[in-house]
């Protein structure tokens, strides 16, 4: 009996918990969501005028090698 109580309630719980997700904290979250994506494309558009050309460059990403990390040697390898 305690067995099939126990497992009622874990039951219970799931769809109490699927309920909850789905009707309210779903729709909280597209909201946000939303209201956050509405945002950054009024300062994207209030940014740039027609007919305006713009040029983004890339960052330079070059690797940079300290002097006291050694100098790189080109071995061959060796057979007797």
């Amino acid at each position: 009996m305690g067995f099939l109580r126990t497992l009622i309630i874990i039951l219970l719980i799931y769809y109490i918990w699927k309920i909850v997700f789905k009707y309210i904290i779903l729709p909280l979250l597209q909201k946000n969501s939303y209201a956050a994506g509405n945002r950054q494309s009024h300062q994207h558009k209030a940014r740039k005028r027609e007919g305006e050309t713009t040029i983004d460059f890339a960052t330079d990403k070059r690797k940079i090698i300290s002097k006291d990390k050694g100098e790189y040697i080109d071995y061959e390898e060796y057979n007797e």
